[in-house]
């Protein structure tokens, strides 16, 4: 299928990236290949990008920073603060995302990272929402208290009213190596949480219980993700016979 937007100069990436109306930003970021030299252009404008101008941009441009693998201290300041700060539950959960993606190697940032997440799931004023995605986070970055997040982010799939954090739950376990390290009986407990409610048709409802018939071992796993650089998604498509297919919403 042809591509809606071929290569662009600079100047037309700029008015369409840059466009007044939203619309039109967000058909563009979610239309384009980005594989351009223009990498520095992107970096800066969503460093220096205000939520308060866009909160729905600002979390489509959070999402573009993770496909385009932008890591940095200055990345990390800008999102842990919002993360802190920001009264906003999707820019929050957002804002998860980025650190649940992307990997920093730093101990004292990890440690930073674990304490926030601890500190806005006590929170009565954060939303069941984003304590999924927290919840996971912790589960990621904290392995050796493993069991007593699973336990909390199992009982918050048991008592949820809503579809979407299920789906998103689901979506974060196949694209990280959560998908990995996760025992197989406990993947199975979140899904027979999760049937209580009408997810079971959803697209990552029925991919996460596909996928677990073709799972790698981790031993396996991190031996693939070794080679070349290669990343958790180029992994499972060696796995999958139907290839990895990527739906974050």
């Amino acid at each position: 299928m042809e591509q809606k937007y071929q290569d662009l100069t600079l100047d037309e990436v700029i008015s369409l990236f840059e466009h007044r109306e939203y619309y039109v930003r967000r058909d563009f970021i979610s239309e384009y290949h980005f594989n351009d030299e223009y990498h520095d252009y992107y970096y800066n404008f969503i460093l220096k990008f205000n939520h308060t101008n866009d909160d729905l941009y600002f979390t489509d441009l959070i999402e573009l920073a993770i496909d385009l693998d932008f890591v940095s201290d200055e990345f990390y300041d800008k999102y842990f603060r919002i993360l802190k700060n920001c009264s906003n539950s999707l820019i929050k959960m957002v804002a998860t995302d980025y650190f649940l993606y992307k990997e920093f190697d730093y101990p004292e940032k990890k440690y930073e990272l674990i304490s926030l997440y601890k500190e806005l799931i006590k929170t009565k004023s954060t939303r069941h929402n984003v304590k999924f995605n927290l919840l996971l986070a912790l589960l990621s970055i904290d392995r050796k208290n493993y069991s007593i997040y699973f336990e909390k982010l199992l009982y918050y799939f048991k008592i949820s009213n809503h579809y979407q954090p299920l789906c998103r739950s689901f979506n974060s376990i196949l694209e990280t190596d959560m998908f990995f390290f996760i025992p197989e009986s406990d993947i199975q407990k979140l899904i027979e949480a999760s049937k209580t409610f009408a997810i079971t048709t959803s697209f990552q409802y029925k991919k996460l219980e596909e996928y677990l018939k073709y799972r790698p071992t981790e031993e396996e796993y991190f031996k693939l993700l070794d080679e070349n650089g290669a990343t958790t998604r180029s992994v499972l498509s060696k796995f999958f016979p139907d290839g990895y297919v990527e739906d974050r919403n």
